[in-house]
């Protein structure tokens, strides 16, 4: 803002704008016999206003350059409340201390002065005892005859009045005026933006203030959310209200099982690791009293106070405390202390609200902790309840498929019992008539040894259906020479060369696991011969301390692991694998063969 000037008898400038001037007929021109040290006064005057100083040096300044412009002895300037109907502020120049203090109080706003507050239109009095309006003057007052008040404007809005006595030539002419105006107006425009100033900066430290509370709260929900404990999430809201409060600790209490004690499970501040976990009786202490109330305590002198717990104060190292209840539902859940050290400021008149505040968010922390905690336990057994249905979907499935596989496996026994067994008996049987019926010796002899090649042919299938059914080599001999043999009649069978590799089957293992890893190879051999159209296998065991692996090997075809891994035979395996508690690798890809890798526990 520019100071006003005068120029060609028009008012502009500082203070002053253009709005103003054409508003209030009292801002006409100045004449032009103004000389230079008065142009030169409003000049500073209008510097001053934008020279940074505060608003009550300003306002000193200007009724200084008002008493030095109009030439008067004395001069005040008025600021009215917001109310605007009383002075609260009353600056005067051109008295000395003493005779301020003599004075007393400084004047409200009655008498001329206000006449100028109900009715803000410049007053010029030559003696200002004289007018009716007048109240006098209280002891010790200088006298003033001469009188020039104006009101202080901006905006169309009264903020105050501009005073000036005792011309010291005679009395206040409308030149005085019009320069005490312009003043005014540029008084009127400081007070009107320190006001907005203030304002402004009101409403930036409360926008400030709430987005802290926001950021603060959302730290909580996020550490809630987050999975943390909650006794971590009340020491860092226990930190956020430190920092708010500027007092040397404070720290959450929850009461014990039983409910006869309160125990500090989070803390912020000086001593807070001391202070987490001690425990104060709920009976014969302020904190309990605050829980059981559920009111407010606030004890200034804890060494002196009879039923003040001592003990806190000990170990928290603090004089006085304020313990605000955590209350929900009518509930007390616990109480939050904001503790002050012995060298300590006191808390502020804003505290309790403050710490109210901060004891509604940890009851939200509190109940949220508890409703996440109760909702991932319920998810826990959700997941365990749905694993549990899953294996015995599983299992049932399981029980399915080896149920179908048994069926297939006696259809196939009950096919080859009737095509070879039930043939060669058959073929027996017509022998056996062919004897009754033979004409000589030598015919009878030929049939007989028909018939005791047929009788060898169906004993080696019943044998062979017996060893397919529960090799005998395996109760007698263990897993190596089943194996061995189980391999050769394979080989013979199908026309595939197998090799094998048997390492560590010297000792025997235990009969469960020994029969486990015989099926595991024959149920192997079983898909590579319906499935692999393999020419070579491979067969290597090999043993370690406390597992046996087995590896079945073939070039055949190979198949998607990712398509095609829970067949039938696959399915066999892992089971049979899984119920002695190992596992079952398969690698295998389309062309280039297949491994099956079982490893079980001895």
């Amino acid at each position: 803002m520019s100071g006003p000037r005068i120029h060609d008898g028009v008012c502009v400038g500082i203070g002053v704008n253009a709005e103003s001037c054409a508003e209030f007929p009292y801002y006409a021109a100045m004449p032009n016999t103004a000389d230079s040290d008065r142009l030169r006064a409003l000049i500073e005057s209008g510097i001053t206003l934008t020279g940074g100083l505060d608003l009550e040096q300003v306002l000193a300044r200007l009724v200084r350059t008002a008493r030095s412009l109009t030439d008067a002895r004395y001069g005040a300037l008025g600021v009215l409340d917001e109310e605007k109907r009383h002075l609260s502020q009353f600056i005067t120049d051109g008295m000395d201390d003493a005779t301020r203090q003599a004075i007393g109080a400084l004047p409200t706003g009655r008498g001329i002065l206000g006449v100028l507050i109900r009715d803000a239109r410049p007053v010029r009095l030559d003696d200002l005892g004289s007018d009716p309006r007048s109240i006098g003057f209280p002891d010790n007052h200088p006298p003033m005859h001469s009188f020039l008040g104006v009101p202080v404007l901006a905006s169309n809005e009264v903020f105050g009045n501009l005073y000036l006595t005792e011309k010291r030539d005679g009395v206040f002419t409308e030149e005085d005026e019009q320069l005490a105006v312009m003043l005014a107006a540029q008084a009127g425009v400081a007070i009107q933006n320190a006001r907005l100033f203030e304002v402004a900066s009101s409403h930036a430290a409360a926008l400030e203030q709430a987005w802290s509370e926001v950021e603060s709260v959302d730290d909580l929900l996020g550490a809630i959310v987050g999975g943390r404990a909650q006794d971590e999430v009340l020491r860092l809201l226990a930190g956020q209200a430190l920092r708010s409060l500027g007092c040397a600790v404070v720290a959450v209490a929850l009461p014990t099982h039983d409910r006869l004690h309160l125990r500090y499970i989070a803390a912020a501040g000086a001593h807070a690791d001391r202070l987490e976990g001690h425990e104060v009786p709920v009976e014969g202490s302020k904190a309990g009293a605050a829980l059981m109330a559920r009111r407010t305590v606030w004890v200034e002198e804890l060494d002196s106070n009879p039923d003040a717990y001592q003990q806190t104060a000990q170990v928290a190292g603090i004089k006085s405390v304020m313990i605000i209840p955590l209350v929900h539902r009518f509930t007390a859940l616990g109480v939050l202390m904001a503790g002050v050290a012995a060298d300590g400021s006191p808390l502020g008149p804003n505290a309790e609200r403050v710490l109210q505040a901060y004891a509604a968010r940890a009851v939200l922390v509190t109940q949220l902790s508890e409703l996440v905690s109760a909702e991932r336990e319920r998810g826990d057994a959700v997941g365990r309840l749905m694993a549990s249905e899953a294996r015995e979907e599983s299992r049932r499935e399981t029980l399915r498929r080896v149920v179908d596989a048994q069926e297939e496996e006696r259809r196939r026994l009950a096919i080859e019992l009737h095509d070879e067994t039930g043939q060669s008996l058959a073929t027996v049987l017509m022998g056996l008539r062919r004897l009754e019926d033979a004409a000589s010796l030598e015919e009878v002899r030929e049939t007989a040894a028909e018939l005791r090649e047929t009788v060898q042919n169906a004993v080696q299938e019943l044998r062979a259906l017996a060893v397919e059914l529960r090799p005998k080599a395996l109760d007698d001999f263990g897993l190596g020479p089943a194996l061995e043999r189980l391999v050769e009649l394979y080989g013979k069978r199908t026309g595939t060369t197998v090799t094998t590799h048997l390492a560590g089957l010297e000792e025997r293992l235990p009969g469960s696991a020994e029969s486990a890893l015989y099926r595991i190879a024959q149920e192997g051999l079983t898909n590579i011969t319906k499935h692999a159209g393999a020419t070579n296998v491979s067969l290597v065991t090999r043993r370690d301390a406390d597992r046996m692996l087995m590896m079945l090997v073939d070039d055949g075809e190979g198949f998607d692991t990712s398509l095609h891994s829970d067949g039938l035979g696959l399915l066999s395996i892992r089971e049979r694998a899984e119920l002695l508690g190992g596992s079952v690798t398969i690698e295998s890809e389309s062309g280039k063969g297949t491994t099956v890798a079982v490893e079980i526990p001895t």
